[in-house]
């Protein structure tokens, strides 16, 4: 009697090629639809944390006033003599690296140290554009010195108009102090550290449109070429040059000067003078009363400059 001996099948297991193409086309199409997400939570990180430095900012320079009574210059003279962001450090706990500065002021970039001169200070960063440590090109004067120095990407807002030269008085809240170099030695000793004053422009006294409609500081336009270059992107400690730590916004007789669009964004010679940013669609201001605020960069040029001036009395619309 024959007996049937059943076939037993062994069934294979793993992916055809075409169950495999549709299983990479699908990670495929979550990762496109994912990754621009995690973009947009990064860039919303990295404005939140700009805003913060924009804040800070906005305390330090309260702090200032609080203590002096009266606003730090954008400027001193021109002439190498240090910014506005000197006159900060000590109020953003940078009181040691402040007082490595030459205390006469006079030519005070190309007279201290390499040490001092390329001191990065993170708060100056908008980290959407770029993170320290960023240098400029090398800035020496003959018979004086001086080298690189730390960079940054905001910039005081000097009203609407642009100065023929340094030292021209502007209609917004910070200004070049405009004294001759005689009357800049003046020294003023403040619990841990000595302020190398200067003649003080402004006051919150001043600001008769109110700190709240007026532009105090904010992000500068920056195009990627441009990082690091003398007269647009040179250190934030010297005020050698008027771009690289004031801008100027809104319409006026000199011209136009909207927010930036973006990064690209080219006026030709008046684009070293308008703000702009790396987020998009808005550019970051702190206020005079302290607040931070992303201003849209289609806002209207006469807003604009009623924004950016501290004292034309004209009621600012809603922006």
């Amino acid at each position: 009697m024959m007996t049937h001996t059943p076939t037993v099948r062994r069934s294979l297991l793993g992916f055809t090629l075409v169950e495999l193409l549709v299983v990479i086309a699908i990670i495929g199409i979550l990762v496109s639809l994912l990754l621009p997400a995690v973009q947009a939570a990064r860039e919303a990180a990295r404005r939140v944390q700009c805003t913060n430095h924009l804040k800070q900012l906005g305390v330090a320079i309260h702090n200032f006033h609080s203590t002096f009574n009266g606003l730090p210059n954008a400027g001193t003279h021109g002439s190498g003599e240090i910014s506005l962001f000197v006159s900060l450090l000590p109020f953003l706990e940078e009181a040691d690296v402040y007082e490595l500065w030459p205390v006469d002021l006079v030519r005070a970039f190309y007279r201290t140290t390499d040490h001092v001169r390329e001191h990065q200070v993170a708060t100056y960063y908008c980290p959407s554009r770029r993170g320290p440590p960023q240098l400029s090109v090398p800035d020496i004067i003959q018979n004086w010195g001086g080298g690189p120095g730390a960079l940054g990407d905001y910039a005081s807002c000097y009203g609407n108009e642009p100065p023929e030269s340094i030292g021209e008085d502007g209609n917004g809240a910070l200004q070049y102090a405009n004294t001759a170099l005689e009357d800049v030695h003046q020294y003023v000793e403040y619990k841990w550290f000595t302020i190398k004053k200067v003649h003080l422009f402004t006051s919150f006294k001043g600001i008769t449109d109110g700190l709240s409609h007026t532009l105090f500081v904010g992000e500068k336009h920056l195009r990627p070429a441009d990082h690091g270059e003398l007269q647009i992107d040179s250190s934030i400690y010297h005020d050698n040059w008027f771009p690289p730590i004031c801008r100027v916004a809104g319409t006026g007789a000199k011209g136009d000067f909207p927010l930036a669009d973006g990064e690209l964004n080219d006026l030709g010679a008046n684009r070293r003078l308008q703000f702009g940013s790396s987020h998009p669609g808005i550019c970051q201001f702190v206020f005079g009363d302290g607040s931070v605020t992303g201003l849209s960069v289609t806002i209207d040029l006469e807003t604009l400059r009623r924004l950016a001036m501290r004292n034309d009395n004209e009621v600012v619309r809603d922006f």
